[in-house]
């Protein structure tokens, strides 16, 4: 058959999406802290920033990336980044998420995992956009 696995297409984002060099981010995410009873002893949830993020730049300094993930299963996170000195025209990527976190790993088709994503460019310093629950967002900022 001629399905994929969903691993693929985190892979294939990962291959596509990386920048040439990392760069310093500053700023503030809504942080996830499980309640005592959370999972069990074998499985506690583990407390960490609900939207972890990495920021990269091409060597030609005309392209940004962003690999932001919503780890959060129930809530939408708002994302405002601000790029200082860069100036963008465009944001768009694309999305992984799939409604069923207990889905089998074959894909039917890409659509069902990888979705087109576009953020808001406003005055061309910062960028906007909601990070849907379940996802990683792979940003390409021009």
């Amino acid at each position: 058959e001629e399905r994929q696995a969903a691993i693929y297409w985190v892979h294939r984002c990962f291959n596509e999406y990386v920048g040439d060099r990392v760069i310093a981010i500053e700023g503030t995410t809504p942080y996830f802290a499980p309640t005592e009873k959370a999972g069990d002893e074998r499985r506690r949830p583990q407390a960490g920033p609900l939207a972890p993020l990495v920021a990269m730049a091409d060597d030609s300094g005309r392209m940004l990336t962003v690999i932001v993930a919503n780890v959060s299963a129930e809530r939408t996170v708002p994302c405002l980044l601000k790029l200082g000195a860069f100036k963008a025209h465009a944001a768009e990527g694309v999305r992984l998420s799939h409604s069923d976190v207990k889905a089998r790993p074959l894909l039917n088709k890409k659509e069902d995992f990888v979705t087109p994503f576009a953020a808001k460019v406003e005055g061309g310093d910062k960028i906007r956009c909601d990070l849907p629950p379940k996802s990683v967002v792979f940003l390409r900022i021009t």
